[in-house]
C-alpha cells in the first residue's frame, strides 16, 4: 500500500492499511472495530531485536471515531521507555487534550460523554465514552 494511504495525523479518523501485522514492518495500522457508528483503529510498532528470530509488537496509538467525533490516545515516540516521564498524548477532534499529571486527574468533553481519567500519576488512563 502506498505510504500516503497509511498516514495518521491527529485530525484524520479513517486510515487505509492492511489488516495484519507483517513481519519486518516498522509500523502497521489495523482496524480493530468497524461499525456504522464506531470505528477503532490501532497503530502497532513492530521491531526485531538483533539476534531474535521473531518480531515483537506493541500498541503505539489508538483512534476511535464515534459518530462525527474522534479521540486518539498515543504514546510519544521515545528511544527508551522511562516510567518517570508521562508518554501519553491525547487528541479530541484533532485538538490536543491536556490532562494534568497526577492520579485521578481528568478531562471531560463539553460536546459528548467522553472522559479521560488518569489511573496513576503517569502512563495509565481510563477512557470512557457513550
Amino acid at each position: 500500500m502506498p505510504p500516503e494511504q497509511n498516514a495518521w495525523t491527529p485530525d484524520s479518523s479513517v486510515v487505509m492499511a492492511p489488516c495484519f501485522i507483517s513481519m519486518g514492518r516498522v509500523m502497521d495500522i489495523i482496524s480493530l472495530v468497524t461499525d456504522p457508528n464506531l470505528l477503532i483503529n490501532a497503530r502497532f510498532i513492530c521491531l526485531r531485536s538483533a539476534g531474535q528470530t521473531r518480531d515483537y509488537a506493541w500498541l503505539q496509538a489508538i483512534r476511535v471515531l464515534f459518530g462525527s467525533e474522534t479521540f486518539s490516545l498515543e504514546a510519544k515516540q521515545s528511544a527508551t521507555w522511562d516510567e518517570e516521564f508521562d508518554h501519553l498524548e491525547f487528541y479530541y477532534n484533532g485538538n490536543d487534550i491536556v490532562v494534568l499529571e497526577g492520579h485521578l486527574s481528568s478531562w471531560k468533553s463539553l460536546e459528548s460523554d467522553l472522559t479521560v481519567e488518569k489511573t496513576s500519576d503517569k502512563n495509565s488512563v481510563l477512557v470512557t465514552f457513550t
